[in-house]
């Protein structure tokens, strides 16, 4: 493929890294985001990238992106995520759905429309009980949003199946990167703090992700959904995923205490992640696997200066988690997630009736 690639959110956690890959790989790159200082400063670390800044939100300005990048290809990442999504529920929506829909316009205006690639999440599959046996989840397990941000993951994948386009669709599971491991923010260490402690998880190193995609430019993938995560020794429980991300910050290995057990006789009050079936993908896409051990090695390497900084707080970093905890001072043994959720941000951030 001679024409360039766009993508967009290209400035993110993962849109850095997947125009990086394409970039080594030799393609032309258009990378799309929001025009800023720091935008501006990361496209410029990324090599010879091509950089039309546009709010995803306007479909005009849009739709002049693809007319005159003319891509061969649309990697669609930008989204607001959790617990952005909760906070700013409508604004989250304008972005993952209208967004969505005005990247299809925009595409259907081109002489010779290219692939689109759309990043959506294991969100789509909403609370799985961590204490049933309910197998890994594919592409044909249903839907079942809990959240607004999988229901708005389910009506993105909706607009590209009916877009008359080539397309696939990735759903990614849980990003690991080291810039994740040192998250401080009260919003982020509470959205770690609810989940149900034995919830299942499935991660992914953001550099494996990014191979996925950037794959899927060249890959037999066209009108498939494809799930994207690590191999089985990413297949951990909430708590689990916790020791490694203290481990990855330099904070020990000291477990923290914060959280609660997931009601096994309540389907609806786990969180948005499971195990997933990736079988498919990695033999359609051929993307690397990069082991948990491989994958912290790497995110403690990145992290070297700051764990060094970080190193003293490994002695009260799980007491104080503690006492942050949503559950500290509320009643009863099980976690409850959509709860704390409903509480802190709204009903607005629960996924519509029906």
């Amino acid at each position: 493929m001679t024409r360039p690639v766009l993508v967009t959110g290209a400035c993110g956690l993962l849109g850095t890294q997947v125009v990086r890959r394409l970039v080594a790989a030799g393609r032309s790159v258009v990378a799309v985001d929001l025009d800023s200082p720091a935008t501006r400063a990361t496209v410029r670390s990324m090599g010879d990238v091509r950089f039309l800044p546009a709010d995803i939100t306007s479909p005009e300005a849009i739709r002049a992106v693809v007319l005159e990048a003319d891509p061969g290809a649309v990697i669609h990442l930008a989204a607001v995520i959790p617990p952005g999504a909760y906070r700013r529920p409508a604004v989250a929506e304008r972005v993952n759905v209208d967004g969505t829909a005005n990247v299809v316009a925009a595409m259907r205006y081109q002489a010779d429309p290219g692939r689109l690639i759309l990043a959506s999440s294991t969100a789509v599959y909403g609370s799985r009980n961590g204490a049933k046996d309910l197998g890994l989840c594919s592409a044909a397990t249903p839907p079942h949003p809990r959240d607004v941000y999988g229901a708005h993951k389910v009506a993105a994948e909706t607009i590209v199946h009916n877009s008359g386009l080539n397309w696939a669709i990735l759903r990614l599971g849980g990003i690991i990167a080291s810039d994740l491991a040192r998250r401080s923010d009260r919003d982020s260490i509470l959205m770690d703090a609810i989940i149900p402690s034995d919830n299942r998880i499935h991660t992914v190193h953001v550099a494996e992700a990014a191979e996925a995609f950037a794959n899927a430019v060249d890959a037999d993938c066209l009108d498939q959904t494809l799930l994207i995560a690590g191999d089985e020794s990413h297949m951990l429980r909430q708590h689990e995923f916790a020791t490694h991300m203290m481990t990855i910050a330099g904070l020990g290995t000291r477990p923290s205490t914060r959280g609660r057990p997931g009601n096994p006789g309540d389907d609806e009050a786990w969180f948005l992640t499971d195990w997933m079936d990736t079988s498919t993908a990695r033999a359609v896409l051929d993307f690397r696997p990069m082991p948990m051990d491989e994958c912290i090695a790497q995110c403690r390497s990145e992290l070297s200066r700051a764990r060094v900084m970080l190193r003293p707080l490994g002695y009260v970093a799980p007491r104080m988690l503690a006492l942050m905890s949503p559950y500290r001072s509320m009643p009863g043994q099980w976690a409850d997630p959509w709860g704390v959720v409903a509480t802190r941000f709204g009903a607005a951030a629960l996924a519509p009736a029906g």
